[in-house]
């Protein structure tokens, strides 16, 4: 993906899912976050800054395929969520 998708993809997720990107930091990075910033994205992961107060800090969240596409990027971002959501009950 060019630097172009993966700004926006980013930026979407911080916006408009920030809620999610808690659930990733929580579900797949087993931090007990409760505010989290996506900072970094590639083919093969993201970079999350997360956790609280003095526990803050950045955890890489590998995907389980590596994706290339911005089609693919949402298609498993979307999956994540669902998990750490099923998860979290």
């Amino acid at each position: 993906m060019d630097a172009q998708s993966v700004a926006g993809i980013i930026a979407h997720m911080n916006e408009d899912h920030a809620d999610a990107v808690v659930l990733y930091a929580r579900h797949f990075a087993g931090v007990d976050a409760t505010d989290a910033v996506l900072v970094g994205f590639d083919e093969l992961g993201l970079e999350i800054d997360c956790g609280t107060g003095e526990d803050r800090r950045r955890v890489r969240v590998d995907f389980a395929e590596p994706v290339s596409t911005p089609g693919q990027a949402r298609n498993v971002l979307i999956e994540m969520a669902k998990i750490a959501r099923a998860g979290a009950k």
